[in-house]
């Protein structure tokens, strides 16, 4: 059995140092590290042949869309096709010619035997059957299509909020852990920061998680650090106070943005992290990348009530439920200073959350656990006459 994967919104490129590339090839790491793993090859659509990588005798390849388009490879029923969601805008901003490729390539995936499923770690598929971009039309979900599987970041996503006839939760935030990124832990004393919240850039942020921030990193007085292009500042210090501005000038710093595998080498000079989201991510219970970047990082990671109101992340362990979450300034004052009061306690805890969300978080064993019945169900459809169940 292979696995295909492709970009909904433009060709992965698997050396490029950004998320749009470097996700689908953590996400093929993450599934051949299984040891069970029942792909040969997962075969990422890309913009050159490549073989990437090698993980218990599984490989992990890159081929061209051209080869695909060109039908070079013979995708059948007993293969998986994942379309990787993304910005379908994107394709109006591509070269027309690889824009039009990009098209081409989504219809051969809607049109194919493979069992089909999608990705998103966001919620940017567009959630409308049918959208039309200059390089031609996108049909993402049709009535008479067969089946397709959703796998989605958000623990809260339904079928009502989906395109797709099938949603399930898969915890991709988790996807950094798979890089190859190695950082030792750094004593809480040695920090040379609090806080530190990365973003790509300021007028990216809605208003919601905008007031986030100034809640955590500037009224909690912590020394914080903002990583990201900070050419819209404004849309942070234009609401802030008197007060809140003297807190900014006095504890935050505005850094440089890095590149992708650079995230959690940043991240480590401070104590913790504070994830939060926007109102979707509030809504669906998203919960955001940084997360497994702080793990990577080797530091705390905080939670802000709103992101995960049942408490569902760290629902099996009491201890880190009551300490991982919080709602206020205060409460981040507070356990920052009780950090630094005990290292010891602080460093335990860094440690068991990291264990605690990579046990619990595996993303292969979850993958495999929502698709089994889904994979073997379509085999049997698509194989009938040698399938004893006769379905």
């Amino acid at each position: 059995m292979r696995l295909f994967i492709h970009k909904l919104d433009c060709i992965i490129d698997p050396y490029s140092n950004n998320l749009v590339s470097q996700e689908p090839v953590l996400f093929a790491k993450a599934l051949v590290s299984f040891p069970e793993s029942p792909f040969s090859q997962v075969i990422l659509i890309a913009n050159q042949r490549k073989h990437l990588a090698s993980i218990n005798g599984h490989d992990i390849i890159a081929t061209t869309v051209e080869d695909i388009l060109s039908l070079q490879f013979n995708i059948c029923s007993n293969d998986v096709w994942i379309l990787w969601g993304g910005w379908i805008d994107l394709l109006n901003m591509l070269p027309r010619p690889q824009a039009e490729a990009v098209v081409k390539l989504h219809a051969m995936w809607r049109m194919s035997t493979a069992a089909r499923m999608t990705v998103c770690t966001d919620m940017r598929f567009p959630f409308k059957r049918v959208n039309f971009v200059h390089a031609g039309r996108v049909e993402l979900h049709g009535v008479y299509d067969e089946p397709v599987l959703e796998l989605s970041q958000c623990m809260n996503l339904s079928n009502e909020h989906s395109v797709f006839n099938n949603v399930k939760w898969l915890p991709l935030f988790m996807l950094p852990t798979y890089s190859n990124v190695a950082i030792e832990p750094r004593h809480i004393g040695a920090k040379t920061i609090d806080l530190i919240y990365a973003t790509r850039d300021w007028h990216m942020l809605s208003d919601s998680r905008i007031n986030k921030v100034i809640r955590y990193y500037v009224d909690s007085g912590c020394r914080s650090s903002f990583l990201g292009e900070h050419k819209h500042t404004g849309n942070l210090t234009n609401r802030l106070s008197d007060t809140q501005t003297q807190l900014l000038q006095s504890n935050c710093s505005f850094d440089f943005s890095v590149p992708f595998y650079s995230v959690p080498y940043a991240m480590s000079y401070a104590a913790a992290h504070i994830a939060i989201g926007d109102q979707q991510y509030e809504q669906y219970g998203l919960i955001p990348n940084r997360v497994g970047e702080a793990i990577v990082a080797r530091i705390a990671t905080f939670v802000d009530c709103a992101v995960d109101k049942d408490k569902r992340l760290f629902a099996d362990d009491v201890y880190l439920s009551k300490v991982s979450y919080v709602h206020s300034a205060e409460q981040v004052q507070q356990r920052i200073a009780a950090f630094k009061q005990h290292p010891d306690i602080y460093a335990a805890f860094c440690e068991r959350q990291a264990a605690y969300l990579k046990t619990r978080y595996d993303i292969a064993k979850h993958f495999f656990a929502v698709t089994y019945d889904f994979i073997n169900k379509h085999k049997h459809q698509h194989n009938c006459d040698i399938c004893p169940c006769k379905l």
